[in-house]
């Protein structure tokens, strides 16, 4: 009997003690692509460029918006393509209100942009904007994150954005240079013909 008892007891122990670690564990997320803060452990809205160039999005319903209304978005790119921008819009996702997850600085005017993140959007109208990645956006297998002030949902309208790639300089001063040679050829070979 007394070695039921102990058994019985050290099963109630390990069990609660189970319980317990698991009730004070945060819940694992379904899409790590957003860094821990505000107590969530991931994403709560996931967008991804699929392979073929589509959108989809999900939702973590784990993760739940913080400080009340927020939301933290990843953005995964499955794509051979870049992706430069995305448009979005729902129910004042713009309309941030200072409470953003990450601190305020020049990089992060608004406090809710995460890393190579800004945000295109008119104050009046809170609704719509664009995110965009910069330098050359996201590469395929590339990840981002953001904030946004309102609660995405399967409702909000995800579409690509008008953002194309920006040259880079040398891109640029390469252009110059043979545009320049190639008008001074034509102009040789116009008074060579004449």
């Amino acid at each position: 009997m007394k070695k039921i008892f102990a058994l019985f007891l050290t099963s109630s122990i390990l069990a609660g003690s189970a319980l317990l670690s698991s009730a004070n564990s945060a819940t694992a997320a379904l899409f790590n692509q957003c860094p821990a803060v505000a107590g969530l452990t991931g994403c709560s809205f996931l967008i991804t460029q699929n392979a073929d160039g589509s959108l989809s999005t999900a939702l973590d319903l784990s993760q739940p918006g913080y400080g009340g209304e927020d939301q933290l978005v990843g953005v995964l790119n499955n794509s051979a393509k870049p992706l430069l921008s995305l448009n979005l819009t729902a129910n004042n996702l713009f309309g941030f209100d200072g409470d953003g997850p990450y601190p305020v600085t020049a990089l992060a005017p608004t406090g809710y942009e995460g890393p190579n993140v800004s945000f295109t959007y008119n104050p009046a109208n809170p609704d719509t904007g664009t995110v965009n990645f910069l330098n050359a956006g996201l590469s395929q297998g590339q990840s981002a994150y953001f904030g946004l002030e309102e609660l995405a949902s399967i409702n909000t309208t995800v579409a690509p954005g008008g953002r194309t790639a920006v040259p880079e300089p040398f891109t640029v001063i390469g252009t110059l240079i043979g545009g320049t040679a190639a008008f001074r050829m034509r102009k040789k070979l116009k008074a060579i013909a004449n």
